[in-house]
């Protein structure tokens, strides 16, 4: 049985510190909110270092108050690169990830936030939808997301237009970055991720180098597999694009868990929850928090 001992949160400033991180895993980056009488409020500002909780190798301990929200899972073959590439938001393809309003973001990360995993591209959802002769969007799952001004950046132009008008719109190699566009009155998009990431200093993320037993790492090809069962196994859904639904049948055990579903354990007798298993089992309905 694959193991996944997620360890975290961490904050970008610690990623120096961390001694396995340029080597091949699973990675969950996202922000951390404050929470009162059980809502979300508002992303926390880190924009002061000595905010940032103290450094720990397992993970830092946060104030009760606040709670860590997964928003991307990815992997990559040198996990510090890859999260380093997620912090510099308005630079490299980090300009074409999906900006939702700081509003919504409350919302996301519940179970019935009306937003629905991706297991595709965003352009090629769209172009399937206009290919089928549907040229008010209709069947579209960013459509309502739009309509209800909860998306305020897309890397998709139809929807840009819907949201903004298409003077202000410019394009790059057939990619329409966040940093290149203009509303009508000529000011920028608003940017989400540049707020929380960079006015608040806001960039939290936990990292899996996954293993087969205690000496072995898993093959980087199996990477993939992975991190399509974290994504599936998290409490809240992430924006980042993923794979079919795996199914139920191949455990895998994850900890902690903090930020996935309760586990399912079928390998011991113990009650859920008291079973220290934590096998994490996948599933189509996300949890949410609070």
């Amino acid at each position: 049985m694959p193991v996944l001992n997620f360890k975290g949160p961490f904050h970008f400033n610690h990623l120096n510190s961390l001694p396995d991180v340029k080597r091949p895993g699973i990675y969950i980056w996202g922000f951390v909110y404050e929470y009162d009488n059980d809502q979300l409020t508002y992303p926390v500002d880190f924009s002061k270092v000595n905010v940032i909780p103290k450094f720990n190798e397992d993970g830092c301990e946060l104030n009760r108050d606040w709670l860590f929200l997964p928003y991307y899972v990815g992997l990559d073959k040198s996990l510090f690169n890859r999260i380093s590439n997620h912090y510099y938001v308005r630079e490299s393809s980090a300009r074409l990830y999906k900006r939702f309003t700081l509003s919504f973001l409350r919302d996301f990360f519940k179970a019935d936030s009306g937003f629905f995993p991706t297991t595709g591209s965003d352009r090629t959802i769209c172009e399937s939808i206009w290919n089928k002769g549907i040229n008010n969007c209709d069947g579209c799952h960013y459509k309502k997301l739009v309509d209800d001004k909860k998306l305020d950046y897309i890397n998709v132009k139809r929807c840009l237009g819907k949201i903004y008008g298409e003077d202000g719109l410019k394009c790059i190699n057939d990619q329409w970055p966040i940093t290149m566009q203009q509303q009508k009155n000529g000011n920028i998009i608003p940017d989400t991720l540049d707020f929380i990431v960079n006015k608040l200093n806001n960039f939290w993320f936990y990292y899996a180098v996954p293993k087969e037993n205690e000496n072995n790492l898993v093959i980087t090809n199996d990477l993939k597999k992975l991190e399509t069962y974290v994504f599936w196994s998290l409490k809240g859904k992430t924006i980042s694009q993923t794979g079919i639904f795996p199914g139920v049948q191949n455990e895998i055990s994850i900890t902690p868990r903090s930020i996935f579903k309760d586990g399912n354990c079928k390998s011991c007798e113990k009650e859920e929850k008291t079973c220290t298993c934590d096998v994490i089992q996948p599933c189509l309905h996300f949890p949410g928090y609070l």
